[in-house]
């Protein structure tokens, strides 16, 4: 016999469950800030305008992120977040290439989708389609993206090495 919840108690537990996922994640948003601060300086040092400039937003973004974060207004930090890394892995693939495995990131929207809008299933499913559908589309269009970059393969490989690794890590 299988025993549920009612839906004051269901609430209250997911709530409960959201304010320990942000307790965890919060270093992680700390990390994301200092990600964007180094990226920041490597694209000025490289000379690519719209990426530094994308850095220079995503970092206000994060910084907003931890104000809310601190004042519990959770949804309003997951709809940042998941804009800011959705938005940013589609400009970055879309600059770099395929290659840059800057895609990777789309994967970290995962988890902040699955406990910060539990309860609010047209944000869960519009967020979904939208990694669905821009993984799908970045790869569908990734011989005419990075074209314009002028990196090196060398420079290209150690994006996507260092991307893979990192939004892998923050992913698990």
């Amino acid at each position: 016999m299988m025993m549920t919840l009612p839906t004051e108690d269901r609430t209250q537990l997911f709530k409960d469950t959201a304010i320990q996922f942000w307790k965890h994640i919060t270093p992680i948003v700390y990390v994301a800030l200092g990600i964007h601060c180094v990226l920041l300086v490597v694209f000025l040092g490289l000379g690519m305008k719209v990426l530094w400039g994308a850095n220079i937003v995503s970092t206000l973004l994060y910084i907003n992120c931890l104000y809310l974060i601190r004042r519990q207004r959770y949804r309003q930090a997951g709809h940042l977040m998941c804009l800011e890394i959705i938005g940013h892995a589609l400009l970055a693939t879309w600059e770099l290439g395929w290659e840059s495995n800057f895609s990777f990131y789309l994967f970290c929207v995962i988890p902040i989708i699955a406990f910060t809008f539990q309860l609010v299933a047209i944000r869960r499913i519009a967020y979904s389609l939208a990694i669905l559908l821009s993984l799908v589309g970045c790869f569908a269009f990734r011989r005419h993206m990075g074209q314009e970059s002028g990196l090196s393969q060398n420079l290209l490989d150690a994006f996507g090495i260092v991307n893979a690794l990192v939004a892998t890590v923050l992913s698990i």
